[in-house]
């Protein structure tokens, strides 16, 4: 069950409704626009102003979108976990990072802080706080005229976003494109090419449903259960930093300074690493090797102005190890079998975004 917690900043939500041209497309520019104020206290948007920043200027936007309007628009790096599942939004939010989500809007109940157009059948993006009791998490829905928060149960928003990524990915795996395995499985769904014929797929689907325009046409059928997804089927979301709820404890705060992908080697027979979840340290004995995704410098601590690299601490947790404790030996680009590649390409612009803050997943 999910404990009480209460976020420590409040944003003022952001309606969609504000009389642009694309206003009924626009839920998820609203909705990180929500987002961006509680990233930033001092930056203040709009919808259309936010679509403004994205080369996208016609029907309905998907997460890279979202991602190419904050960057462009006002310098900060929004972080893309489509593919993930509900448990995981879940452990984003108990983290303190406000979370944007697709839903199919039919699916999200009647709940104080949803407002439908119709029935709701169409794909919406809402922007979630971090801020949870027991009616629920508090949810800025942008088709809320004037705009408000209101509480939505936790298990209307999972019924919202579990079936908006079924019609999303049903439809994705049908595509002729979609990756399989040599023995013909379906690729999981957060693989780098996957992705990108999901993010094609929101964008048709949001570009023929939208408010004042449902959908008519029958959902795909369901994709395949991966079985390595946590459980969960996938949704589509994206999420903010981390602010510490009230009464809570963070980890150390960071900020990446580029791509940094190789091996660091602890030559410190005295090093811990520092578990990015709540700061805790962890010993490890000189010679101890582990991947790197990232540099960064520590923002905050007893370190802070010091430079760490990113690493796993195993159990899909991250940590980080003070450069001055290890060597690092960069990837070596000529071992690539196939640098020009179409997929090794991908994975190395999500490689490059994941060490940018963005949020892709571990990769090998």
């Amino acid at each position: 069950m999910t404990e009480p917690q209460t976020a420590a900043y409040r944003p003022a939500p952001v309606s969609q409704r504000d009389g642009s041209s694309l206003a009924s497309s626009n839920c998820r520019m609203a909705s990180i626009a929500t987002g961006l104020e509680y990233e930033d206290h001092a930056k203040h948007s709009t919808g259309s102003k936010m679509r403004s920043y994205t080369a996208d200027q016609s029907g309905g936007t998907d997460s890279g979108d979202a991602r190419e309007a904050w960057l462009d628009g006002y310098g900060e790096s929004l972080s893309i976990r489509d593919g993930y599942t509900f448990d995981t939004l879940l452990g984003d939010l108990r983290a303190g990072r406000m979370v944007h989500i697709d839903v199919w809007h039919a699916s999200c109940g009647s709940a104080a802080g949803i407002c439908k157009s119709g029935s709701g059948a169409y794909g919406h993006t809402m922007a979630v706080l971090p801020d949870y009791t027991s009616s629920g998490w508090l949810v800025a829905d942008p088709w809320c005229s004037p705009a408000k928060w209101g509480r939505v149960p936790e298990s209307q928003l999972r019924a919202g976003a579990e079936e908006w990524g079924r019609r999303v990915y049903g439809a994705s795996v049908l595509e002729a494109d979609y990756p399989t395995g040599g023995d013909g499985t379906i690729g999981p769904p957060r693989d780098v090419l996957a992705l990108r014929i999901v993010a094609r797929i929101v964008k048709r689907l949001m570009d023929r449903a939208y408010p004042g325009r449902e959908e008519t046409e029958p959902a795909p059928p369901t994709p395949p259960d991966w079985g390595d997804t946590g459980g969960g089927r996938p949704i589509l979301y994206t999420r903010t930093r981390a602010i510490a709820p009230e009464g809570t404890d963070m980890g150390p705060a960071f900020q990446p300074t580029g791509a940094a992908i190789g091996v660091a080697t602890v030559t410190s027979s005295d090093a811990n690493l520092i578990a990015t979840t709540d700061g805790a340290y962890i010993p490890v004995s000189a010679g101890y090797v582990r991947n790197v995704s990232a540099l960064v410098v520590l923002t905050d601590g007893k370190y802070s102005g010091e430079d760490a690299y990113l690493v796993s601490a195993g159990g899909g947790d991250s940590a980080l190890l003070l450069a001055s404790l290890a060597e690092f030996v960069p990837a070596d680009p000529d071992t690539d079998p196939d640098p020009d590649g179409e997929y090794q390409r991908g994975r190395s612009e999500m490689w490059a975004e994941w060490a940018e803050g963005l949020g892709v997943p571990d990769q090998p």
